[in-house]
């Protein structure tokens, strides 16, 4: 008999938060698409992403120092990915702090 979540029961958290080249030109993306929209000025990056994340229209994002074809280059379910990557990163290295503190 096959145990359901076999493999899944085997990993840990610090499988799930390694960083694939993939990653590596989301971020690089994500990075760029972020200052631009910081330099523009009017915008506040983080609605501006979920606005484009939730509805896949680029318009949401300056054409800015090309900002809105470099976003368009990656899968939103990759930039998804990503950013949820980062924040169980980000909640295991506090997770880790936090033991070494006791």
């Amino acid at each position: 008999m096959i145990q359901k979540n076999t493999i899944f029961a085997k990993k840990t958290a610090a499988d799930y938060i390694r960083e694939t080249e993939a990653d590596k030109k989301t971020i690089e993306v994500l990075n760029q698409v972020i200052d631009a929209l910081i330099a523009k000025g009017c915008y506040d990056p983080i609605n501006q992403l979920h606005g484009y994340i939730i509805s896949e229209d680029p318009t949401y994002i300056t054409s800015m120092n090309n900002a809105r074809s470099l976003i368009t280059s990656v899968q939103t379910d990759d930039i998804i990915r990503v950013l949820l990557r980062v924040f169980l990163k980000a909640k295991v290295e506090e997770e880790k702090k936090n033991i070494e503190r006791r």
